[in-house]
Formats: structure tokens, sequence, C-alpha cells
């Protein structure tokens, strides 16, 4: 559906409870910015210096050569960047790592979900 749909509509016992453009509508659910790196080198004890090189991120290391950097705010690349390029680390992937379109799904239809049974939503 994300590929080949322009709009989208999510029903919940039978009322539909969300339409929208699918990008408009992924979008309006991301709760963080995610970059996943993969490099040429080992990066694992990297991550103090990752995180203070990225105000207000997080840095999980995937494995030994590929990192995500977490954010409530769009990621400035620029000084990842030059901290992997200053210990001669190379980056061959940067991937901006998006909400797919189930996690949106789970996400409206749980919350429409517990609006019918609160009884917010009319049945």
């Amino acid at each position: 559906a994300e590929r080949i749909c322009d709009r989208i509509a999510f029903i919940v016992r039978g009322k539909i409870v969300r339409i929208g453009a699918v990008g408009e509508l992924m979008e309006e659910l991301r709760q963080e910015y995610k970059v996943r790196l993969q490099t040429n080198g080992l990066i694992g004890n990297l991550k103090p210096e990752l995180e203070n090189s990225v105000p207000n991120c997080r840095v999980e290391i995937v494995d030994d050569k590929s990192c995500l950097i977490v954010s409530n705010e769009r990621i400035d690349l620029c000084p990842v960047l030059q901290l992997f390029a200053f210990r001669d680390i190379t980056v061959y992937e940067a991937e901006v790592v998006k909400p797919t379109l189930e996690e949106v799904f789970v996400k409206i239809t749980n919350a429409a979900g517990k609006e019918f049974a609160d009884g917010k939503v009319s049945q």
C-alpha cells in the first residue's frame, strides 16, 4: 500500500478513523528522527564522542561498523562525519530511517481502539 497508494484510510470497527496522504500520515506520527550509518571502521568505543558531537541525541551501536543516531529533532550529520574523518573512518552509507506504514497503522488503530473502548468515539 505504501508504494502504490497516494492516500490511505485506516478503519477501526467499521469506522474510518484517519485518512490522508501516506507521506503525511507517516510524518505526522514520527516521534523521532533516526539515521543509520555504515562505516569501514570499528566504532563501538566512539559512542560517548558521537553523543557529544550531536546535541540532544542518543547513539545505538548496531554492530562494530554501524550505528543508529536518534534525536527528537533533525540530525546535523556534519559533526558526526567530521568526527569519523578525524578518526580515519569512512562512512559508506547514511540512511534516514522512517517509520513504516505498518508502525503508523498500529499507532493509529491502537489509539482509535482505545477511544472506542473508552466510549470517546460514537459507534
